[in-house]
């Protein structure tokens, strides 16, 4: 790496041999030549220094974690609210089409029924075990919600009636039953990156979520046209901490992005962060 003009690579051969050489290459990458059609030459900046590559997987390794976290306080949030509520139709409100939206009780239902009775069946859970005994395994809609992960609890909240998905939106905040899943569509995206341990800091948002109006939500304004990169997931999902009194979870992601390791090649704007990102209203 140093005949390529990475300086200093040599003096880290165990830490490139502990994390690989494929991983790091992505932490990189914004340290080597433009090139044409937005690519990459195979040489590095004058400048580049292996120790900064380094300093920014750490960076990057220390926002999954955080935000993982954070994020799995809400999904027990999400947990119970949906659990709450659907159970107060019915005790098996999950198992019911009646107490489901009537336009999606077809395939919808039909493959979240699957995906939800394969992790119950590999559940090793003392209280799922407990139902398989005495109740034939089935279980109450807010027991059943504990076993879900995000992504199937935001498909459980898509078969919801309207009335119920507005009803739990609106617990989140001042958001739209639309809204409010598109929020958690996201969510569930950057979730999935920080348990795999793939790259999160400059990621195109795939699923991008929905920002609601001004009136409703005045402090998110200011990242429309954001919320295709990393930083707006991680404003709705501060949003979402707030709401939920989850305070010291929205100071830790707050502190993560301040200690961003920024030097001539790299710098929060690649996150998707404006240069003023620490004044929105969000974060006070």
């Amino acid at each position: 790496m140093e005949a390529k003009g990475l300086s200093g690579a040599s003096l880290f051969e165990d830490q490139i041999k502990r994390i690989g050489y494929y991983r790091l290459s992505g932490y990189w990458y914004p340290f080597r030549e433009p090139g044409p059609n937005n690519k990459r030459l195979d040489k590095f900046q004058t400048g580049a220094k292996f120790e900064d590559v380094l300093a920014l997987y750490e960076f990057d390794s220390m926002l999954r974690s955080t935000v993982f976290s954070a994020v799995s306080r809400l999904e027990i949030a999400l947990r119970v609210e949906v659990g709450h509520v659907l159970g107060k139709r019915a005790t098996f409100g999950h198992l019911n089409p009646e107490h489901l939206d009537p336009a999606k009780v077809g395939k919808e239902l039909g493959a979240f029924l699957s995906r939800y009775h394969a992790v119950q069946s590999k559940s090793r859970e003392d209280f799922v075990e407990h139902f398989r005994q005495k109740y034939l395994g089935v279980l109450p809609v807010w027991v059943a919600t504990e076993i879900l992960q995000l992504g199937q609890l935001g498909e459980l909240y898509g078969l919801c009636k309207f009335d119920d998905r507005k009803f739990i939106a609106e617990t989140f905040g001042p958001l739209r039953a639309d809204e409010f899943a598109s929020w958690m569509n996201s969510i569930n995206y950057v979730r999935n990156i920080c348990a795999h341990h793939g790259r999160l800091w400059n990621r195109a948002i795939v699923n991008s979520p929905k920002i609601p109006d001004e009136i409703r939500y005045p402090e998110l304004q200011s990242i429309q046209g954001l919320a295709t990169r990393t930083y707006g997931v991680l404003a709705i999902i501060t949003c979402l901490l707030k709401v939920c009194g989850f305070e010291q979870e929205r100071a830790q992601l707050y502190d993560v992005l301040k200690s961003f390791p920024q030097n001539q090649f790299v710098n929060l704007q690649m996150l998707g962060a404006p240069r003023n990102w620490e004044r929105h209203a969000f974060w006070s």
